[in-house]
């Protein structure tokens, strides 16, 4: 019935299963479960009433709920209906209030830069921990999304922005990706920054010549591998 989003359904059962058996996680267990069905506005109501219950505990209960939550969320994105707008809502506010404390520990800043989407608190999280894989591995993925940015309309020949900026980008990548611990994680971003330098490379040398044919033919005549994806527009008329 749900073959085309397993991944999603069969997380959401997973998760609920886990959730069942901890003490204050069952009405998200039930959330998880309901959704899993499609069950959408059954599960949204169990999932508010979870939140109602869960902003009557004390702050530090309501702060290790929110952590493992969102720590949940980071290692299941492929389970992608497990934390939806309303979960983030709330997750994200007790997170920020907490950042808003300045406390002394990576996990809020980290947790919240996750949960709401703001780089700037993965580089706060490292003034707490310089090593926070994380924050490190999530800021690697933003400079190289710029580079990537940058040089997705390649494939007609065409860059956009600054080539400074792009190399800037991807030095910062760098600097980041060399802090993380030596794991398959860094082997990846790794892998992913010398795609990039190859790219920026070839291209350079592309712009410095002829260019008689587009940039996606001269790359394969010269050997290059780099996936070009296509590219769709959309206007009026």
């Amino acid at each position: 019935m749900h073959y085309w989003n397993q991944t999603n359904f069969k997380g959401l059962r997973e998760i609920a299963e886990s959730l069942q058996q901890r003490n204050g996680y069952e009405g998200y267990a039930r959330y998880c479960l309901l959704r899993e069905k499609g069950l959408k506005k059954e599960a949204l109501v169990e999932l508010r009433s979870f939140i109602e219950q869960s902003r009557k505990l004390p702050v530090d209960e309501q702060r290790v709920m929110a952590r493992e939550l969102a720590e949940l969320y980071f290692c299941n994105r492929d389970v992608h209906q497990f934390f939806p707008q309303p979960a983030v809502a709330y997750i994200g506010d007790v997170l920020q209030k907490w950042c808003d404390e300045g406390p002394s520990s990576p996990e809020p800043y980290r947790w919240c830069g996750v949960v709401c989407g703001k780089p700037e608190l993965f580089e706060r999280a490292l003034r707490e921990d310089s090593e926070d894989p994380i924050s490190l591995s999530r800021l690697v993925l933003q400079e190289l999304q710029s580079v990537d940015f940058a040089t997705h309309h390649l494939s007609e020949s065409k860059f956009l922005g600054s080539e400074s900026e792009a190399d800037a980008a991807l030095a910062k990548a760098v600097a980041y990706a060399m802090r993380l611990p030596i794991n398959e994680s860094k082997a990846k971003h790794m892998e992913e920054i010398a795609y990039y330098r190859s790219l920026l490379s070839a291209w350079r040398e592309y712009r410095g010549g002829s260019k008689q044919k587009s940039f996606p033919e001269w790359s394969a005549e010269h050997g290059y591998k780099f996936t070009f994806g296509s590219i769709v527009y959309y206007g009026g008329g």
